[in-house]
């Protein structure tokens, strides 16, 4: 585009931007709630190494959206399907980790569960992806929304840590490289 471009052509091309970007997103949740969904199918080291790269491309994805206007639209009451967390633990094991909430502040480490921090996360971009996916502009501007909020407040501070519990996973403790 020319330094010349008129505002509509620049608008334009954002747009344009904006909806690509959008679109890798929903591509890039979606292939996570299906990798989740047939955890059966992978061993451990193959599953957490996907599920790893697939929160890099959600994580870039996110903070290439523009800011996405509140939308006041009423819940749907939505029901996916649910993972089976008894046969995902058997099948991976348990994996607890210890960190701290907030790195600048002295908090005292707590518990949590790496399989729990998958299958929520899971269960809140599926929540959102569900709705996207009905169509209606309105449901998809507050299924991005959400999952904008939901970024900053809350799975997306799950996905962060997960993601580094994930890198020790892989390279440390677990496979004898350390």
């Amino acid at each position: 585009m020319s330094f010349y471009a008129t505002e509509a052509q620049r608008t334009q091309s954002m747009d344009k931007e904006y909806k690509k970007n959008i679109d890798e997103l929903i591509s890039t949740i979606r292939e996570y709630c299906s990798l989740v969904e047939n955890f059966i199918n992978y061993e451990a080291k193959d599953f957490f190494t996907r599920v790893s790269q697939l929160f890099s491309r959600i994580s870039y994805a996110m903070l290439a959206l523009p800011s996405i206007p509140f939308s006041n639209v009423p819940d749907k009451d939505l029901k996916h399907k649910q993972i089976d967390i008894k046969g995902i633990k058997i099948k991976f094991g348990e994996i607890i980790y210890h960190y701290s909430f907030n790195p600048f502040k002295k908090d005292e480490p707590v518990s949590n569960d790496l399989i729990l921090d998958i299958i929520e996360i899971y269960d809140d971009l599926k929540e959102e992806l569900e709705k996207y996916d009905m169509g209606e502009d309105e449901l998809k501007q507050d299924a991005l929304w959400q999952l904008q909020f939901g970024y900053v407040s809350h799975w997306g501070r799950h996905m962060a840590v997960a993601q580094s519990v994930i890198y020790h996973y892989l390279n440390d403790d677990y496979w004898g490289d350390s």
